[in-house]
């Protein structure tokens, strides 16, 4: 379970990036970025950064309407350093 102090850290990492969350279940989440033309080399960077992760199942990015989708191990998400891992790999790209 992530605590409130994490989903505030992640939410403020999404809108410091003005990444918007369009779809969230447990295991997907499908979010679009609002800059992603102007940032297309450092999207494709991170989602290949984000792959990296075993607890990433798959990641895929649709160019015609601006959305990514994320499929992952929900079960991760109890754990601190996964979260953490994720919003290491986020801050390195600006969007």
């Amino acid at each position: 379970m992530i605590s409130n102090v994490m989903k505030l850290k992640l939410i403020a990492l999404a809108a410091k990036h003005g990444i918007q969350v369009e779809h969230f279940t447990p295991g997907e989440i499908i979010v679009s970025i609002e800059t992603w033309r102007e940032y297309y080399d450092n999207l494709l960077q991170l989602i290949d950064d984000l792959n990296l992760d075993p607890n990433i199942q798959s990641i895929t990015f649709d160019p015609s309407i601006g959305y990514v989708y994320i499929y992952y191990d929900h079960s991760a998400l109890q754990h601190k350093e996964t979260i953490n891992n994720w919003i290491r790999i986020f801050e390195k790209y600006s969007f």
